[in-house]
């Protein structure tokens, strides 16, 4: 029997490192809805680059093809024949995963939450179609505080497990190297090239600074208009394989990450595995429950330019660098997988 029976999007490559280390705990099987190379964010198909998604898979696994109808039919055919004491399902967006909470097929349905009180809305017809999916829901697991936060002001009352993270990145170190720096000037941007990110905010910081240098990691729909506005000090890289994503970390001294709609930031787990502070806007859905603000790095307002450039200053206060990165290498990255799979079993 399959202990757990997981429904998510795609086979992004922290979904499965997360995925194959709680398989080593327990029997799962993992249903994939969306195509192998796209998936979808706020209703627009985004194709993501192949070492995005992972294809070393230890669990039992179900791809879901075809039209919505033939979709359907193959989930339904996969919870008929699949016996498992709970069904974990990985957000709330799609009708094929609403489709689900019409069957009565166990009273055991969770919800693994990602989005955030500060980016989803709770009021409204959307408002209200979220408590109607929460009240067919006994359990949630919440990334962290802020998704707690989110389902709370839904009116859930059941259990929420906050689990920490919305899976395991490519860890680097167990604790993070100590960055040596005289001085900060080097600030590092990795993501997509999309609207959300705020990355013309991000820009427009580097206007009046001419001594920082801004490197961006990352494609989409954004690089051109960026590559014909942005100062000379910001550099486009294109798209590098995640696993030599370090390197770039190793040459960098702080990670930006402004977007005014990102419900959890993976990329700031691995910044900050490899020792590198961070400047984050306040909707970044990890910075909460990590903790980050004068901890390990900055918070800034997202549209707010001066609040934004003070940043920027106060991070090459070498002193006060020293201190984040002296902070950082007090985590203990381990222990923080390995209590994320644990919430699962």
């Amino acid at each position: 029997m399959a202990k757990k029976l997981i429904i998510t999007n795609i086979p992004a490559f922290y979904k499965v490192n997360l995925f194959n280390e709680i398989n080593k705990q327990i029997d799962i099987e993992v249903i994939f809805t969306g195509t192998k190379d796209k998936t979808v964010f706020k209703g627009k198909e985004i194709v993501r680059k192949r070492d995005f998604l992972d294809e070393n898979i230890f669990f039992k696994v179900h791809y879901l093809s075809g039209s919505f109808l033939t979709k359907l039919w193959q989930l339904l055919t996969i919870l008929r024949n699949v016996e498992y004491t709970e069904i974990i399902i990985d957000g709330w967006d799609s009708i094929l995963i609403w489709v689900i909470l019409c069957f009565d097929f166990t009273k055991r349905k969770s919800l693994i939450v990602e989005s955030t009180n500060k980016e989803s809305t709770t009021k409204g017809i959307k408002g209200f179609l979220k408590k109607v999916f929460l009240k067919r829901i006994c359990k949630v697991y919440a990334s962290g505080i802020s998704q707690e936060k989110l389902v709370r002001q839904l009116g859930f009352k059941g259990e929420c497990v906050i689990t920490k993270g919305v899976g395991i990145y490519n860890r680097k170190y167990d604790k993070a190297p100590l960055k040596q720096r005289d001085k900060v000037t080097n600030f590092l941007y990795v993501g997509r090239l999309s609207e959300e990110k705020n990355l013309m905010f991000m820009i427009e910081g580097f206007k009046n600074n001419p001594h920082l240098t801004l490197k961006i990691v990352g494609y989409g729909d954004l690089e051109e208009k960026i590559r014909y506005t942005k100062p000379d000090n910001v550099f486009l890289l294109g798209a590098i394989n995640n696993k030599e994503i370090t390197d770039e970390y190793n040459a960098n001294d702080v990670l930006l990450l402004l977007s005014y709609s990102e419900t959890w930031g993976i990329v700031v787990e691995e910044a900050l595995n490899n020792g590198v502070p961070v400047i984050l806007s306040k909707n970044v859905g990890c910075a909460e429950e990590l903790q980050i603000d004068n901890n390990y790095g900055l918070l800034i307002d997202d549209t707010n330019i001066e609040s934004y450039e003070k940043a920027l200053d106060k991070m090459q206060n070498i002193e006060i660098y020293k201190r984040f990165c002296k902070n950082i290498q007090k985590i203990d990255f381990k222990k923080i997988e390995e209590n994320q799979v644990l919430k699962y079993l």
